[in-house]
């Protein structure tokens, strides 16, 4: 096989991973703007978990997630511009153009903390960058193994290839069963 096809298909693992596990997490700050409603965000996101409204006087809001059918329909068109405390979020369109809507508009200056789930950058497939570091998270690079040689026997017409995709993909159901939770402790809640 050639390194291109090779390097193709670690970037196509990696894309692969991030998008049925959601293991790769982040949060951003993006500036609020007073009486702005909506913020392009970043080109990297598979999907938003949650957004926090925190003003620059100081304080941390949780806003109220709402489906954008959900939003449209409780926020009037003549009402997008009202000002105050930002409690409603909601995404517009898709990465890398998603945008966040929040109602109402900020009425002072701050930042919306948006928590998200990362589409990773790709390698060169010409092998030309610089860092051969591929994007999953520590511990969990055998997948990236395990779904070449899926893609390379399938190319090769091998019969195993299915063997070896079903291979990657326990491993890969193991890696979601972990991520959705990354640690173990026992929750307790005190009032």
């Amino acid at each position: 096989w050639l390194n291109t096809e090779l390097r193709s298909w670690v970037n196509e693992a990696m894309r692969d991973i991030a998008r049925r596990t959601e293991s790769l997490m982040q949060s951003d700050t993006v500036t609020g703007v007073v009486g702005q409603h909506n913020y392009t965000l970043d080109s990297d996101i598979v999907r938003v978990h949650m957004v926090e409204w925190r003003p620059t006087a100081g304080g941390v809001y949780p806003m109220e997630a709402t489906p954008i059918h959900v939003f449209k329909s409780a926020v009037p068109p003549q009402q997008e511009d009202s000002q105050g405390r930002p409690q409603l979020w909601t995404l517009w369109g898709f990465g890398p153009t998603m945008e966040l809507l929040v109602f109402p508009t900020p009425s002072e200056a701050g930042t919306f903390r948006v928590y998200k789930y990362l589409m990773p950058p790709d390698l060169a497939t010409d092998g030309s960058d610089a860092a051969d570091t591929v994007t999953v998270p520590t511990g969990w690079e055998d997948l990236i193994c395990d779904y070449v040689e899926y893609r390379a026997k399938r190319k090769d017409a091998d019969p195993d290839w299915q063997a070896a995709k079903a291979l990657y993909d326990e491993h890969l159901l193991d890696l979601h069963a972990t991520a959705i939770n990354w640690q173990d402790q026992g929750g307790v809640i005190t009032a």
